[in-house]
């Protein structure tokens, strides 16, 4: 896919936890909606009991939607002096489609009888809304990207998704990845069931909250089985793409509506799910599952509980009693009919087979490369906290002789997070195992170089390099720890054998940054330029084959930066600082920031991401320099 380098966009998206849109509004420019869904038979109409409720936030003139129950609401919602006028739309599941169209001019706070809807057998559920305008004291962080504007949103096709995103946004950046991941999982399940969906989902990857859509904040995501698609936040904080929504929709198309604690539990991971559920009752912490059955209470709970015990339990039934008894129960149940329908079709009772989940929780073993394979996906998100506890609990599972693995990608996570310490304790183990392996000394060299004990970590690389003479990466280490003490003769001699011995573009950037930077000691500028444009034109091939690398744009600020060239210095280390989140090159990207804008004179904003190293690094030679940055500018 052709990657198009838009800073403005970049910029515009940076530093911001995406709040678009901002606007001047008056008070009472918003309304909010309360939709309320009470279940209950047609034969009798004082049976009713609310089941289900939700609130949005509308947007005034613009088409609003919010799945529940077994309908899309679609508002368009107007002001008018002190009434609200709205026009709704209500679409239910199929196979048989009912809709229900009204136009409504109402009071703030007018509580409405909407209409009533069919679900299953005799049972029917009476949908409520109530309006009310909406005091705005604060801005609200939406944006006003229209999804199916080709100038907003482009669109790109996988076997069974369209991907709606913004140029250069995240999403953008990993497509490959979040199309692989996706159709992964759809793929599970598509074996499962041996499902046949002809349509593609349409998926939408936003950067922010869209205005007029019906999110769920638990997994920052929206639903709207109707239209066939499926929105989801996605960007350093909010990884949407992790919410069960897309498969949600596959069994709601398929086979209609049921109670959320069924269809999200069917939609999720099932040995993942028991991997938590397991620690969650070791814990005590598992909710008992009576509390979880009307959609509305489901909801409440912190959204781990209750969807690592509905996906648990679910995934219990269908091994233990078999798919085809699911699929009866699936059928039939409904959120007030679940205890009798479980009976009916299991002959227990939910307290009977949650007593049976619970015994089957304690005799589970999780598959030790599941959780490898779990981790790995969690480490590819940079999910290194997630991606911990997956590898610890794997290497409680694995065979002394399959350790190795588990340990490698544990110290990587360790590494990725900042955790010197506790890498250096998993390459320690692997070290006891294969103790004349190069790469693992190599490894413990670089966690004692980047936790800053320099004299353990020569120690550390001059062992590798005496098992493997032309391990390229101890020679540039080594050159890193000879500048850091301003041996610059040293520095020279293994920097020139690290780039004799490059293997990859990378290497040969970082080697002739560093180079840049003993020749700027040295005050010998010819020799300076030289390598710091030999750094770009490396980095530039770099960002050419690994555009989704903010490496890549961190490599190609620094070089810029070498070269005086600070306004491009700096767009570069922002698109940078845009795509990266672990903990080490956030600390490095604040930094060489810090030193743009020091050159640029604007030390204000020097001082701001000098104080920024001090808090999102852990690289403690970073944070020395950043604390003689800000020393050196009060």
């Amino acid at each position: 896919m052709k990657k198009l380098f838009l800073f403005f966009l970049i910029l515009f998206f940076l530093c911001t936890s995406f709040t678009f849109s901002y606007q001047s509004l008056d008070a009472y420019a918003y309304i909010q909606l309360k939709i309320m869904v009470e279940e209950g038979s047609e034969k009798d109409s004082s049976g009713f009991q609310l089941i289900d409720q939700r609130k949005m936030i509308l947007k005034e003139g613009k088409e609003n939607f919010c799945f529940l129950g077994n309908f899309t609401l679609y508002v368009t919602p107007t002001i008018i002096e002190d009434k609200i006028f709205l026009s709704v739309e209500l679409y239910t599941l199929g196979p048989q489609v009912q809709k229900i169209s009204k136009e409504l001019l109402t009071s703030s706070g007018e509580l409405l009888e909407f209409g009533r809807v069919r679900v299953k057998e005799d049972r029917v559920f009476r949908v409520w809304i109530s309006p009310s305008l909406w005091n705005v004291g604060k801005r609200i962080d939406w944006c006003d990207f229209s999804p199916k504007d080709p100038d907003d949103f482009y669109s790109e096709v996988s076997i069974h998704y369209t991907f709606y995103c913004m140029k250069n946004s995240l999403a953008d950046f990993h497509w490959l990845k979040n199309k692989d991941f996706l159709e992964k999982v759809y793929k599970k399940h598509k074996k499962s069931w041996m499902f046949s969906y002809p349509e593609k989902i349409d998926y939408f990857l936003s950067p922010c909250y869209l205005s007029g859509v019906g999110w769920d904040f638990r997994f920052e995501s929206a639903l709207d089985p109707v239209k066939n698609s499926v929105f989801v936040v996605y960007n350093k904080e909010k990884k949407g793409l992790f919410s069960p929504f897309a498969m949600e929709l596959l069994y709601y198309r398929y086979w209609g509506y049921a109670p959320k604690f069924i269809v999200e539990g069917l939609a999720g991971e099932r040995d993942l799910a028991h991997f938590y559920a397991k620690k969650l009752k070791k814990k005590k912490n598992l909710i008992p599952l009576k509390k979880l059955i009307l959609s509305k209470d489901y909801r409440s709970y912190p959204k781990d509980l209750a969807f690592y015990s509905a996906s648990s339990f679910v995934s219990f039934l269908i091994e233990k009693y078999g798919q085809g008894e699911f699929k009866k129960f699936y059928n039939e149940v409904t959120d007030l009919t679940l205890d009798e329908v479980l009976f009916s079709i299991y002959k227990k009772n939910i307290c009977e087979l949650e007593a049976e989940w619970h015994n089957f929780l304690d005799e589970y073993s999780p598959s030790a490369w599941k959780l490898l394979e779990f981790a790995t996906t969690k480490l590819s998100y940079n999910e290194y906290d997630q991606a911990i506890v997956l590898l610890k609990d794997a290497l409680e599972h694995i065979s002394e002789e399959d350790i190795l693995t588990p340990l490698y990608h544990l110290t990587n996570a360790y590494f990725m997070a900042g955790r010197y310490s506790d890498a250096k304790e998993s390459v320690n183990k692997m070290l006891e195992i294969k103790p004349e392996e190069p790469e693992l000394w190599n490894a413990l060299g670089n966690n004692y170089f980047f936790d800053g004990e320099d004299s353990l970590a020569k120690k550390a690389f001059f062992k590798a390099l005496e098992l493997a003479p032309d391990y390229g990466d101890c020679y540039f280490k080594l050159g890193k720890i000879s500048l850091r003490q301003k041996d610059f003769g040293n520095a020279i001699t293994y920097f020139s054998e690290a780039e004799s011995l490059a293997g990859n573009l990378l290497d040969l950037i970082e080697v002739n940054l560093c180079f840049g930077e003993v020749y700027d000691f040295l005050c010998d500028d010819s020799l300076k330029n030289d390598k710091y444009k030999k750094a770009l034109d490396y980095s530039k091939r770099f960002t050419k084959n690994a555009p989704e690398s903010p490496l890549s744009y961190l490599k190609m600020g620094e070089s810029f930066l070498g070269l005086g060239d600070l306004g491009s210095a700096i767009d570069y280390l922002n698109t940078a600082l845009f795509l990266e989140r672990r903990p080490n090159l956030l600390g490095e990207i604040y930094l060489a920031l810090g030193k743009a804008y020091q050159k640029k004179g604007d030390l204000s904003m020097a001082k701001t991401l000098y104080k920024k190293v001090l808090y999102t690094t852990s690289n403690k030679k970073d944070l020395e320099e950043a604390k003689k940055s800000l020393k050196d500018l009060d």
